[in-house]
Formats: C-alpha cells, sequence, structure tokens
C-alpha cells in the first residue's frame, strides 16, 4: 500500500498489525513473539504513513510560494506562508513520530515566518546591490562587500567590531558566512553562495586598474568607499579580506580568502591575494559578499 501511495489502506493495515502485536503481547506473556519495540515501530510507521500525503501538499505548496518570492510578489507569498507554517506545525504535534517529518522544511518555513514583514525590504536591497559577472549575466555578485544592517536582518545579529550601518559586516567566519547565505536563499528563493575563487578574480578584472583605498587604516572603511572597477564592484582589493566557496576536495577545516584587507600593503593587493585560513576564524578584518544565481531565467 505504501509502494502503491495508498496511504489510508497503509494507516489501517499499521494499526491493525499494532493491535494485533498489543494483544499478543498481554494474552502470551511467554511467547517468543512478544515485542515492546515492534509496537513502537509500526507507531512509527503508522505516522509516517498518515503525514506523507500532506507533507506532499505542503511542499507543493512551498513551491508555489518559491515561485511567489522569485518574482518578488511577497505579499502574496506572506499570506501562503503564513497558511503552511500553521500547517507543518500541526503535522509536527499530531504526528510526532513520523518518520517522513522534514525538519528543514520546518526551518525554512519558520524562518520565513518570523521575517514576513522584513521580506520585501531585503529583497530589494540585494537586488539594488547586485551587478553582472562579466561575460556570465545569470550570476550576479554584491557591488559591495555584504552590508551589517542587511546581515542585522537576516541573522538577527550583528557581530561587527566596527559597527555602523555605513559598513560591511565584519567578524563573521566562513561558517557564519554559509548561514547567511542559506537565509538569503529562502528569502530570494534563489541560489545564494559564497562566489568562487575564478569569480572573484574575474570580478575584480585588471589588478593595475582598481582604485584602493589608502592602507594606513586600522579598520574597515564605508562601504563604496572605493570608486567601482569597471564591472561596478568596490573594495574587491582591500578594505576586508573576503570569504570564498572552497572546493570539496580541499581541507575541510579550511576556506579560502580572497582579496586582502586594509592590513596589506598596495604590493601585496595588486597581486589579488587569494590564501587558506580555518574556517572558524573570526577578525575584523574579515568580511564577505554573495552570489545570487539566475539560471531559471
Amino acid at each position: 500500500a505504501m509502494a502503491a501511495g495508498e496511504y489510508e489502506v497503509a494507516v489501517t493495515a499499521f494499526e491493525q498489525a499494532r493491535q494485533t502485536q498489543l494483544r499478543l503481547n498481554r494474552e502470551f506473556s511467554r511467547s517468543r513473539f512478544l515485542s515492546s519495540p515492534r509496537v513502537e515501530q509500526l507507531e512509527v510507521k503508522r505516522q509516517t504513513a498518515s503525514s506523507v500525503p500532506r507533507l506532499d501538499g505542503i511542499r507543493a505548496e512551498m513551491s508555489a510560494i518559491d515561485r511567489l518570492l522569485r518574482r518578488r510578489e511577497v505579499g502574496l507569498a506572506a499570506e501562503k506562508i503564513t497558511l503552511v507554517v500553521s500547517r507543518l506545525e500541526d503535522l509536527f504535534q499530531q504526528l510526532p513520530k513520523s518518520g517522513a517529518l522534514d525538519d528543514s522544511l520546518r526551518l525554512k518555513l519558520s524562518y520565513l515566518a518570523a521575517q514576513i514583514d522584513r521580506l520585501g525590504g531585503i529583497q530589494d536591497l540585494v537586488y539594488d546591490g547586485l551587478r553582472p559577472l562579466p561575460g556570465v549575466a545569470e550570476r550576479q555578485l554584491l557591488r559591495t562587500e555584504f552590508p551589517q544592517d542587511l546581515y542585522l536582518q537576516i541573522m538577527r545579529v550583528n557581530p561587527s567590531r566596527n559597527a555602523g550601518r555605513a559598513f560591511p559586516v565584519d567578524s563573521v567566519n566562513w561558517h557564519e558566512a554559509m548561514g547567511a547565505c542559506e537565509r538569503l536563499s529562502w528569502i530570494l528563493a534563489r541560489p545564494v553562495r559564497l562566489p568562487t575563487i575564478d569569480e572573484f578574480r574575474v570580478a575584480v578584472g585588471d589588478p593595475s586598474k582598481v582604485d584602493l583605498l589608502a592602507n594606513d587604516a586600522t579598520v574597515s572603511q564605508p562601504m563604496a568607499s572605493q570608486a567601482a572597477n569597471e564591472w561596478g564592484f568596490s573594495e574587491l582589493l582591500g578594505n576586508l579580506a573576503e570569504w570564498l566557496s572552497t572546493p570539496a576536495q580541499e581541507d575541510p577545516t579550511l576556506a579560502s580568502v580572497g582579496g586582502g584587507s586594509f592590513r596589506d600593503d598596495e604590493a601585496s593587493l595588486r597581486r589579488v591575494p587569494i590564501q587558506p585560513l580555518e574556517r572558524s576564524e573570526r577578525s575584523h578584518s574579515l568580511g564577505f559578499r554573495v552570489v545570487v544565481e539566475f539560471d531559471d531565467e
């Protein structure tokens, strides 16, 4: 019945089997077929069978929400989010032993529900700040390092040591930057990630033509203090070093950092420095920016 998608039949069969096992346990106390764990296993299977069609419906609604968010129809998306998150929470409460419950879906929906009043503003901030990567229009990169205001709205904290609305977020480690990418991908309903080394180098272009900030600073400078390059990107060299994505085959404890920071001299910055760092590293000279993918258009 489960394999055929006949979930109501499966629910009934699992419950009958559970009741039979309970009877066996009561009436045949010396039987080798006595089993309390089997009673629990059958209840898990019953709840799983009961939850599958409801979860399928919720996932279909989640796909509709994603389509609305991609089209920036935030008001309609918000209405659906409110309804669907309530349905999912009811499912978790009514069938808590189901093996089909999806904690990742619950986390995503709960997050979107908590951000309903900010969805439109966050989308506007991101889309206004994106510029196409040279020669790859379907991949767009933030023109500045990630703003503190945007990070605060997405993550609900601001770890920056050099705090201020005009400044990029600093003092984030690689894991936190990846967490911001994940949450932003939920809000945009598009893939959001850290740039690759190649993408970073392409965005820099000719390093000899990049405007550099004065290298006598001891903290990061406001965003867009540096004149944008020909592609519209600022502070790719200097200001904050930026976390990049790292191929899976490399050391899983390390990640690449590109562009150097206010700590580096001009000669070093012109070489477009890329170096490995511990993913847990946190420094007031470290930040990031993100790539948003538009491959569906």
